[in-house]
C-alpha cells in the first residue's frame, strides 16, 4: 500500500500505518474458521437434543471469532488512530436493548401461540 504527505495532512493520520498496523494484528488469525460453521460434523446424525447443542456450540464459536477480531481491528486502530468520541453510542445500545426487549416479547407470543394451537389440533390424551 502507497501512501503520500497528502494523505497524511488531509487525515491526519498515516494510512499505511493503518494498514501495517492492522495486517500485524491480524498475522496468524484463520478467518476460514469463522465461516467453517459445521466443523465438519454432520447435524443429521445426531439426535435433536445433541444436533441443537452442536448447532448453539457452534454459534457461540462463531460470535466468539468475531469478538477477536473486532477486538484485534480495534485494538490496532487505536494504536494509530486518535480516540474517536462516538455521540450516538449510547443511542445504538438504546436501540440494542430495544430491540432485544421486542424481540424477546415477540418470541414468547409466538411460543405461546405455538402452545395453544398445538393444544387445539392435538390436545392431551385424557
Amino acid at each position: 500500500m502507497t501512501t503520500s504527505a497528502k494523505d497524511t495532512e488531509t487525515t491526519g493520520f498515516d494510512p499505511k500505518a493503518i494498514f501495517d498496523t492492522i495486517s500485524e494484528a491480524f498475522k496468524g488469525f484463520d478467518l476460514s474458521k469463522a465461516f467453517d460453521f459445521g466443523n465438519g460434523v454432520d447435524l443429521r446424525g445426531l439426535d435433536s437434543d445433541a444436533a441443537r447443542a452442536k448447532f448453539v456450540e457452534n454459534v457461540r464459536q462463531n460470535q466468539k471469532l468475531t469478538l477477536d477480531a473486532v477486538s484485534n481491528f480495534a485494538e490496532a486502530i487505536a494504536k494509530v488512530v486518535p480516540s474517536v468520541d462516538v455521540p450516538f453510542a449510547a443511542q445504538i445500545r438504546e436501540a440494542t436493548t430495544a430491540s432485544i426487549a421486542f424481540a424477546t416479547e415477540l418470541f414468547t407470543a409466538q411460543r405461546e401461540f405455538a402452545s395453544s394451537l398445538l393444544g387445539v389440533l392435538a390436545p392431551p390424551a385424557k
